[in-house]
């Protein structure tokens, strides 16, 4: 009896360790993937991958907390100058999603 007992409880950890690996590899996923964000100067909708830095301790912007940075767009290369004002839209854009 004791042994079904250990299988069991020893499954359950197996479990457990499965499913925090899930939820870490789609933490890891959610911050990975590009994002469809609107585009303030065409007005379009463009996928864009944005990558989250922190600033270097000696900058005035280092709050500790990361920083996205835009690392490619669909419309570039014909719109690589432009402002990336569709990070300053991402929090209007996600209240729309929701």
């Amino acid at each position: 009896m004791t042994n079904v007992w250990t299988t069991l409880a020893a499954m359950a950890v197996l479990i457990g360790w499965g499913v925090l690996i899930v939820m870490a590899f789609s933490l890891v996923e959610r911050y990975r993937k590009g994002k469809l964000l609107k585009c303030p100067e065409t007005g379009g909708v463009s996928l864009v991958d944005i990558e989250w830095d922190t600033p270097h301790p000696a900058t005035p912007e280092a709050t500790g907390k990361p920083v996205p940075t835009i690392k490619d767009c669909l419309l570039w290369p014909e719109k690589k100058g432009c402002s990336k004002g569709c990070l300053d839209n991402r929090a209007e854009t996600r209240a729309d999603n929701n």
